[in-house]
């Protein structure tokens, strides 16, 4: 369906007038001229790229300036994912596909294709900008052999090998879901149908995934930048380093619980928040799990309710029961049309704030996030490194980096254990490198930050340059 140009032009004065308004309690509200139908968060949780009802194109919330633009597409029957600074959008009727700045609001690169490609679904990391994965359907013999990565600078598919544990082909792939992390290293994906526990845990691997397929968890598992994957069960899963495929049994341990919450990761591996079925909020430090802090309440708290008669509950991995009574919210499979938690919540501590779409879709909420008093508060010592690196960089180009860390015991001193020849940091911990020119590559970079009582962070990644 198109919109006609009236419509389409009364929308964009909405959209473009739309104002933020600041709320007693030092919540930024920002209104939206209709309703959020998807959302996703780029820019390592600088932005949200939601499509609302009955609007062409993606409206794009800018944390930084509490203000709504307007990606204008084509057409709206659009399959989109959004990561780092870029939109990835693939036009049904136009049978092509486009990379759009988040930044500039401009199209950087479009390709068509001759064929007409069964594309069903796009993901990307929150930040990283060059690279997607494209679910492209059924193979006539099943499997997922269509499945590709999409460099975004060249808008160019590439091979994606997949290593299957406990099988991978035959689900129905029309309502399944897809959630990556914010570099894209794991990634969720589950199918609602036939049943709500049918849950694949993807990790990358050299030119693709290890995928395990996994029965009796609960759809609407969020991978987290700290490698682990946080359900709504209360407790995360990892990969157990012992496990043995010939041997065969559970893939994956299970961390202690924390009864009746759904867990829903921060950007950048440290912190999670606990999310009751009341809409209560509670931080907690990663890996640990220990509860750092009260947040408060999700604003407009109203969870769908979703009835699944006879169903009985969750079995983890190491074959404990979860009753239905036990679970978070939005434990049980919610269907593709609606929007789950880590889709309603980006918790940047790097960038102080929580962002949330609240259930009634009609507004942006911007919480203030003060990690150091937070930490203060608890009596405990600390060193956290909370940003989130630029991923791509471009030849003959500086690329610059500000680490930002809180510390108990400051000021830290920084140094690079691992680092491309040329990138250097500074006492303020600043990285600054320019990539060479003519060169298409990877640069893997350790970080290392130590305090006054030598205590230890580490923050690893791969910059991306052309």
């Amino acid at each position: 369906m198109r919109l006609s140009p009236r419509l389409f032009i009364l929308v964009a004065i909405v959209l473009a007038s739309a104002e933020s308004v600041r709320a007693a309690d030092e919540d930024i509200v920002t209104k939206l001229p209709a309703k959020c139908e998807e959302c996703q968060i780029a820019g390592g949780g600088r932005y949200l790229v939601m499509r609302l009802k009955a609007t062409r194109g993606l409206t794009v919330y800018d944390s930084t300036t509490q203000k709504l633009s307007t990606l204008e597409l084509a057409e709206d029957d659009i399959v989109f994912a959004a990561g780092g600074d870029r939109a990835l959008v693939y036009l049904k009727e136009e049978n092509e596909l486009q990379t759009w700045n988040l930044t500039t609001g401009k199209m950087v690169k479009a390709k068509g294709f001759v064929d007409k490609p069964n594309i069903q679904n796009l993901v990307m990391g929150n930040s990283r900008g060059d690279l997607a994965l494209v679910r492209m359907g059924r193979t006539p013999g099943g499997g997922l052999a269509q499945d590709r990565f999409i460099d975004t600078n060249e808008v160019r598919l590439k091979p994606l090998k997949y290593q299957f544990i406990g099988g991978g082909g035959g689900r129905g792939w029309e309502v399944s879901q897809l959630r990556a992390n914010g570099d894209l290293t794991r990634i969720a994906d589950w199918a609602t149908t036939p049943t709500p526990n049918n849950v694949a845990m993807l990790t990358r691997t050299e030119g693709g995934y290890q995928y395990v397929l996994s029965y009796g968890l609960p759809a609407g598992m969020i991978p987290g930048d700290d490698g682990r994957f946080y359900t709504a069960m209360g407790n995360t899963l990892e990969m157990d380093p012992n496990y043995n495929p010939t041997v065969g049994g559970p893939a994956f341990k299970m961390s202690a619980t924390i009864k009746g919450k759904t867990l829903v990761p921060a950007i950048g591996g440290q912190f999670v928040l606990a999310v009751s079925r009341e809409g209560g909020l509670t931080l907690y430090q990663a890996k640990g799990m220990e509860a750092l802090a009260p947040m408060g309440e999700f604003p407009g708290w109203e969870p769908a309710k979703i009835e699944q008669p006879g169903f009985g509950g969750f079995t983890g991995p190491d074959g404990r029961t979860f009753p239905p009574a036990d679970l978070g919210p939005g434990a049980i499979g919610q269907g593709k049309e609606l929007l789950t938690l880590d889709r309603r919540i980006c918790f940047a501590p790097g960038l102080d704030h929580i962002l949330f779409l609240p259930h009634a879709n009609d507004k942006i909420v911007q919480r203030k996030f003060d990690l150091k008093t937070t930490l203060d508060a608890t009596g405990e010592d600390y060193l956290m490194l909370v940003s989130v690196p630029p991923l791509r960089a471009k030849g003959g180009v500086v690329w610059e980096y500000q680490l930002k860390t809180v510390a108990k015991s400051g000021p830290l001193k920084y140094e690079l254990p691992k680092a491309p020849e040329g990138m250097t940091v500074s006492a303020e911990g600043k990285l600054t490198w320019t990539p060479p020119k003519g060169v298409i590559g990877r640069a893997p970079v350790e970080v290392k930050g130590i305090d006054t009582k030598g205590k230890v962070v580490r923050q690893v990644f791969e910059v991306s340059f052309e």
